[in-house]
Formats: C-alpha cells, structure tokens, sequence
C-alpha cells in the first residue's frame, strides 16, 4: 500500500476504526445485558423489585441501551466517512484520467489548452 493515495489510506484507517466501534458496541450490549440479568433487572414488575433495585433500574437500562448504540452510531459514522473519503479518491482519479486525455488529444492536434 506504498503507492496507495492519502485518501484511500484514510479510507482504510476510517473502515479500520467503524469495525473496532462496531465490535465494541456488540461487546457493550452483550456486557450490559449480562449485567443485567445477573443483578436481576429483567422483571419488568416494579413490585417484586425492592426500592434501591427500582431507583437503579431506569440509570442502568440508559446506561445498558445507550452505550452499544453511542458506539454503533460512531461506527456508522467512521463507514460513512471511509465511502465518502474511497469516492473522493475514485473522483480525483477519474479526473486525472480525463485530464491526461484531453492532455493528449490537444497535444495531437497542435493546439495547447
């Protein structure tokens, strides 16, 4: 990859970092949800819960739901940078193509662009 753009590096170390945060978010919710169950948060009948189990129960499952997705969104993110950083490279490379044609299709014909 010595020859490869800044772009398409970029791309790469941007797909590099949206698989980290994704597995990060699955590892997240598979914690949380195990945290969870062993606590003994899945009833969803706040009576057989005593009162520090229903005071907690609301902070855990913000906490249980919103870090797996808060790195799953920052994963999406880092996918759709590496596109749009892999299409701005593709873009200058096809510009350059046309560029050198014209290039030499003026140059065929004597006259200077």
């Amino acid at each position: 990859m010595k020859q490869a753009s800044f772009l398409m590096k970029l791309a790469v170390v941007f797909f590099l970092l949206a698989i980290a945060c994704g597995f990060a978010g699955w590892g997240a919710w598979k914690y949380w949800n195990a945290m969870f169950s062993a606590l003994g948060y899945g009833s969803v009948d706040f009576v057989t819960l005593n009162a520090e189990k229903q005071a907690m129960k609301t902070p855990l499952n913000l906490t249980m739901y919103t870090m797996p997705v808060g790195f799953w969104c920052v994963a999406a993110g880092f996918l759709a940078a590496s596109g749009v950083s892999f299409l701005l490279d593709v873009a200058g490379d096809v510009k350059a193509y046309f560029a050198e044609l014209f290039s030499l299709v003026c140059s065929k014909d004597g006259t200077h662009a």
